[in-house]
């Protein structure tokens, strides 16, 4: 990433560098909604699939081969201690609309879904999904029954 070399120059050649970089941020998070900050270390492979909504603190930790969608943020929450933002492992798949906040772990190869929260530390190798509905009834002008699916 154009970003973090740029942070790796010498200090001399980052001044002419910096303003360079400021400018394209500006226009990518603006022209499609993506704020990942050069802070944040990402591993290679990063495969960001839709644009738009993607908010990242830059202190979060993302491994290698992870694929974002979009409207997610990975971001920083909690109090004293316990405040911290996630550590991503690698070939992780971040579904549209999640959230993960916290000082939390996200282990390798997990699959989280849509609109999904996350505050706790999920294991290797697990789906993660919210709840799903189905529509048991809907005749006439009743309103449709919804069971929840635990």
């Amino acid at each position: 990433m154009f970003g973090q070399w740029a942070r790796s120059l010498p200090i001399w050649l980052r001044l002419l560098v910096d303003p360079v970089y400021l400018v394209l941020n500006f226009w990518i998070k603006v022209a499609w909604g993506i704020d990942l900050p050069r802070a944040t270390t990402v591993g290679p492979g990063l495969f960001i699939c839709h644009f738009g909504g993607i908010t990242i603190s830059p202190m979060a930790v993302i491994g290698q081969d992870c694929n974002l969608s979009h409207d997610i943020t990975i971001g920083i929450s909690g109090h004293g201690d316990a405040c911290g933002v996630p550590l991503i492992g690698d070939n992780v798949y971040v579904g549209p609309g999640a959230k993960l906040i916290g000082a939390i772990r996200i282990g390798s190869n997990v699959k989280i879904g849509a609109n999904v929260v996350i505050y706790k530390d999920v294991p290797d190798d697990t789906v993660v999904a919210a709840p799903t509905f189905e529509i048991v009834s809907s005749k006439g002008n009743r309103r449709p029954e919804i069971k929840l699916a635990a």
